[in-house]
Parts: structure tokens; C-alpha cells; sequence
């Protein structure tokens, strides 16, 4: 389940505040809506891309930034909605490829602009969790951003699956016969 959510920290969203929604039920509403909205925006996006190509049969990419590069998931659908004790809502969807789109850059601005909110003073992010890996040659670097692409493509995970690593006990309190931590 956890792989459906997003977390969304927003100062506006904080629960009490004069403009945040009150209940989870709102919170859903007001998520539901800003995904309609930037359907629609897509959709004028690409009837105005259209109308500029006069019908011609060739593809134009529009540019950086421009909502009619959204490719919006036909099924994006919020599933349910609540506070975290940080003031953060954390949004649970119907697929997890739809929060990896919403985790998105480009994705992110766009849906935080209809939700009334800007990218500067807001922040979706996916739930991370941390792990503990056993018998880890000396010989790796956990800020070896090539290693975690390494271990990523050996494990079958997507690239950026893997956010962050470091070692439990410092390096520097291993014993002189250590291999592997």
C-alpha cells in the first residue's frame, strides 16, 4: 500500500490553519479537483497545439514546463486521505505508478499550482523506508551515486529507487580484519 502514496508538506495544508481543508473528505475534494483541472489544462493545451499546427501531420514537443507535456494517467484516482502527525497529508492513490508520476518535478509544480500551492512553499514526496543490509563489501561507497545505480540495475529496481545509504557503525570504529559490514 504504501508504494500508492504520496506526502504532500505544506505549511498551508497544516490542520487549523484558515486555509486547510478540515476533514480527510475535503482533503480528498480538494486533491480530485486539481487533477481535473490539469486534465482540462491538457486538454487546451493540446487542442491549442493542435490548432497551431494547422493539422499537420507532424509532431511538435512542447516546450519545458508546458502542461501539454503531462502525460496524465487515465486512472489516477485518490483513494484516501490523512493527517500525519507533522502536518503533512499523506494521499494514498489507486495505482503506485500514479504517485511515481505525482512525485515527478514537472508533475509536482503543475498539480501544487492547482491545489493553491506553489512548489517553493510545498513538497510531495514518496514514503521512504530505511533497510539493513548484511555482509556490504568495505569496498562500497554509499555516496557513490554510480554504486547505488549498480546496486539499483543488480536488484531490478528503477533508477532513483534507492535514495540515500550510509553505514550503521562509523568506518572508523571497524576492526584492522573487517570485510564486510
Amino acid at each position: 500500500m504504501r508504494a500508492k502514496c504520496i506526502i504532500i508538506d505544506a505549511e498551508q495544508l497544516k490542520k487549523g490553519t484558515r486555509a486547510a481543508p478540515q476533514n480527510e473528505k475535503e482533503l480528498l475534494v480538494k486533491a480530485a479537483l486539481a487533477i481535473d483541472i490539469l486534465r482540462e489544462d491538457y486538454r487546451s493545451a493540446c487542442r491549442a497545439l493542435d490548432a497551431d499546427d494547422g493539422g499537420a501531420a507532424g509532431y511538435i514537443p512542447p516546450p519545458e514546463g508546458d502542461i501539454s507535456a503531462l502525460d496524465i494517467p487515465q486512472k489516477l484516482t485518490f483513494v484516501s486521505a490523512r493527517w500525519l502527525r507533522n502536518g503533512g497529508v499523506e494521499y494514498e492513490l489507486n495505482e503506485p505508478e500514479n504517485a511515481q508520476w505525482l512525485a515527478q518535478p514537472d508533475v509536482q509544480k503543475h498539480f501544487l499550482s492547482k491545489m493553491g500551492l506553489s512548489a517553493k512553499e510545498a513538497t510531495i514526496r514518496t514514503q521512504t523506508f530505511r533497510l539493513v543490509l548484511p555482509y556490504v563489501p568495505l569496498t562500497f561507497h554509499p555516496d557513490s551515486h554510480l554504486e547505488l545505480q549498480m546496486i539499483e540495475s543488480a536488484s531490478g529496481l528503477s533508477y532513483g529507487d534507492i535514495v540515500k545509504a550510509s553505514w550503521i557503525k562509523n568506518p572508523n570504529r571497524r576492526d584492522a580484519q573487517q570485510r564486510s559490514a
